[in-house]
């Protein structure tokens, strides 16, 4: 089963260089552009969702909508929306830039790297409040899942979510999701397949934005060569530092991860 997590495409918030948290921008239209061209790139190398889930906030909203219809398939994915999977709720730091957090929060860079989603100080989520509640949201949403079966299935969010996602559907207790650059309508794939009695769960490709842009783009004005086209999942971008997994049971995650992320992150 591969899942791929997706970022909104570039907001209004973005461009700004504004801490958005809940707050509702819409896409600029350089966000709309980078959405269309996830949707494109997904067709031409054969990774069209079955389903598409996502947040119901406009930056994410939009761009899953824009994925969607820009899918070349005779039925397009069935698509919804999930309030767990907002984006973590920064509390009194949402709105502003980052040069007035920097001089009126200098406690915001003083925090330890593997509590970058801890924003209980500023009232908004303590890291492992967010934890629980996405992982209660990917809970209901994976009920009924066969994860042995060859499907693809997207998740169209926020940074902070997707890196939430990565922890629950690789299974793992470390903080090694906090670590990972995840820029404006990245791809990540992640892969659950069979390995003997278990599962093995890896992230099988990172796709930045501007490499789906490029050959997307240049496809259409006949500027990218037929080479440069990937025609397979080997080809895709390969993310460096693939965080696999040993094998476990077959299921999409295990009871102790939530506790144990939760543990971990103090």
């Amino acid at each position: 089963m591969k899942i791929l997590l997706i970022r909104h495409g570039e907001s209004e918030g973005n461009a700004g260089r504004l801490i958005q948290g809940l707050i509702d921008y819409p896409l600029t239209p350089l966000g709309r552009r980078q959405a269309t061209a996830v949707g494109r790139y997904l067709s031409m190398v054969d990774m069209v969702p079955r389903q598409i889930f996502a947040s119901p906030l406009k930056r994410a909203r939009q761009t899953a909508e824009l994925i969607h219809d820009h899918l070349t398939v005779r039925r397009p994915p069935p698509l919804s929306f999930h309030k767990g999977l907002e984006e973590v709720d920064v509390g009194k730091l949402a709105g502003l830039t980052f040069k007035e957090l920097k001089a009126r929060h200098p406690q915001y860079y003083q925090r330890p790297a593997h509590r970058q989603l801890d924003y209980s100080l500023w009232g908004g989520h303590s890291q492992e409040d967010f934890y629980e509640g996405v992982y209660r949201e990917l809970d209901e949403i994976t009920k009924g899942w066969n994860v042995r079966e060859d499907r693809t299935v997207a998740l169209v969010t926020h940074g902070a979510v997707v890196r939430a996602a990565l922890a629950y559907f690789l299974n793992r207790t470390d903080d090694h999701q906090l670590h990972y650059k995840i820029g404006n309508c990245s791809v990540m794939a992640v892969t659950i397949y069979p390995a003997g009695p278990g599962l093995r769960r890896s992230v099988e490709a990172f796709l930045p934005v501007e490499h789906m842009l490029r050959v997307v783009e240049g496809v259409q004005t006949g500027t990218t060569e037929d080479s440069e086209v990937p025609r397979e999942v080997d080809d895709l971008v390969p993310t460096g530092s693939p965080a696999s997994a040993t094998p476990q049971e077959g299921k999409v995650r295990e009871p102790q991860t939530t506790a144990a992320v939760k543990s971990n992150s103090r």
